[in-house]
């Protein structure tokens, strides 16, 4: 995962850096670097296709439709060979954007929405009730295009967490999934933040209701032909709040998260610098030290609560699914 840009057009209520109550400033990068620069780009792609890497997630602390490249970014990296989805708010999904994004090879596109009606995104964007409609005009704009020229990417998923003041208006992602016609939805849970946010945590009751709705809709998707993740989300929530941690953490051996100012972090949601592509190359820094720590203490239970009480948010974990599936393979080894 690399981090395009800073900037951001908007102040989502969940987001670690610019939620305007929430705000995780220990993990935004603290100098005056803005946007990530081509140079740097491919001279990290290289490295990593040199390493084996095959997939490419360009997101941000920030709004990547705002950086003025994107497009050559894009184009940079599915030209050496990856396999590149973009993770956007999709507000600015204008004709020129949408074009641009399906000129530029893009595989996948991620698109946050928060809210499921005009009301609900004014609560989840801090008052911006048009955010509902930018977006979903965004979606029609980029699928209309992509009809027009005869092509089938990138592929247009909407990426929809879940939380207190959302969850009742859930069934309502069927006529979503009609209007926009987008290609899939990625159910999430609410990123608490530490508890910054706890008030919009669903409660076990909730939680249950929640779990019911999303094994209704998983069979209502799938008759539609539209991909979902009603398995994966389920599974994250076995990542509760001050819950014992079920098993141990392996991204740190297959993930890279890359900040603007080139620290690299085993995921988004670690504060542990393991180096800095300006001052070594990413094989030395992956093959280092701080890396060689990280997979230590994460590979067993105790060892990964101890660091992440301070340094990690394992709240409801991305890497739920990719762990587990590793760890069943993981634990024959560890027991020989």
């Amino acid at each position: 995962m690399v981090d395009v840009t800073r900037r951001c057009n908007l102040q989502c209520i969940g987001c670690r850096f610019h939620s305007p109550v929430a705000a995780w400033p220990s993990v935004a990068n603290r100098d005056n670097v803005a946007d990530l620069s081509c140079n740097v780009l491919e001279r990290l792609c290289r490295e990593l296709r040199e390493m084996g890497t095959r997939v490419l997630f360009l997101m941000g602390a920030g709004e990547p439709l705002l950086h003025p490249g994107l497009s050559r970014l894009i184009q940079t990296a599915c030209g050496l060979g990856f396999r590149v989805s973009l993770l956007t708010n999709g507000t600015l999904l204008d004709e020129e954007k949408a074009a641009g994004l399906i000129e530029s090879g893009l595989d996948t596109v991620q698109i946050s929405l928060w809210g499921l009606t005009p009301e609900d995104c004014a609560k989840q964007y801090s008052g911006k009730s048009d955010v509902y409609a930018c977006i979903v005009q965004g979606v029609k704009t980029l699928q209309r295009l992509k009809r027009k020229q005869g092509g089938n990417k990138p592929t247009v998923l909407l990426n929809h967490p879940i939380n207190r003041e959302n969850l009742s208006q859930l069934d309502r992602i069927i006529e979503v999934v009609r209007e926009t016609g987008c290609d899939g939805i990625l159910f999430a849970p609410f990123l608490l933040l530490r508890g910054r946010l706890q008030h919009l945590a669903l409660s076990d009751a909730e939680r249950t209701q929640l779990f019911q709705k999303l094994r209704g809709l998983k069979k209502e998707l799938r008759t539609m032909g539209v991909s979902e993740n009603v398995d994966r989300c389920v599974l994250r929530h076995q990542f509760q709040p001050n819950a014992q941690v079920p098993y141990p953490c392996h991204v740190g051996w297959y993930h890279v998260r890359l900040r603007l100012d080139g620290n690299v972090l085993p995921c988004g949601s670690c504060n542990l610098v393991m180096g800095n592509i300006h001052q070594q190359s990413l094989r030395e820094i992956w093959n280092g030290p701080a890396y060689r720590e990280f997979r230590k203490k994460a590979s067993n239970r105790v060892g990964l609560a101890a660091m992440a009480r301070e340094n990690c948010d394992c709240t409801f974990c991305c890497y739920a699914e990719d762990n587990l599936r590793i760890d069943r393979i993981m634990r024959w080894f560890m027991r020989s």
